[in-house]
């Protein structure tokens, strides 16, 4: 039992290693490529704006969110690249309840020129969770850069 644990801890090391040599930009974000189409920036720190609203919830718990979600954007971007070349960002903003739901969102600005893309990352970021907070609100605004490779 002992050895299998150590060979797990071993092997998550590993990985963890491998996905954070050369896809850093700075300490706080990353560049995901997707297979020859293009990319998604994921937000950093310096590019959200938190307004927590007498809401507990921290920047890190929602920076931790928008690491493990944005992924899916990307698989999106991919999708709708299939249709028609584009870039641009779409910056959206959103209100999280205390349970860590998504109570509300709305497109603040995009320049993809292409609303259908628009509405389903919109979508797609509607259906995030995070974690849940003693009390209020907090209200986010983020912007998602997509580019061709």
């Amino acid at each position: 039992m002992k050895k299998t644990l150590l060979f797990l801890a071993v092997l998550f090391a590993i990985f963890i290693l491998s996905c954070d040599s050369g896809n850093r930009e700075s300490e706080d974000t990353v560049t995901l490529q997707s297979t020859g189409s293009g990319s998604v920036k994921t937000p950093s720190m310096r590019d959200i704006t938190i307004n927590a609203g007498g809401g507990t919830r921290s920047a890190a718990d929602i920076m931790k969110v928008v690491r493990q979600r944005t992924p899916g954007i990307k698989h999106l971007y991919s999708k709708f690249l299939q249709k028609k070349e584009f870039e641009g960002t779409v910056k959206l903003k959103f209100t999280i309840a205390p349970g860590g739901q998504i109570i509300s969102i709305s497109t603040v600005s995009s320049n993809t020129g292409f609303s259908e893309f628009d509405s389903e990352i919109k979508n797609a970021v509607s259906r995030w969770t995070f974690s849940k907070v003693k009390s209020g609100n907090t209200t986010v605004t983020i912007p998602f850069k997509f580019s061709l490779n």
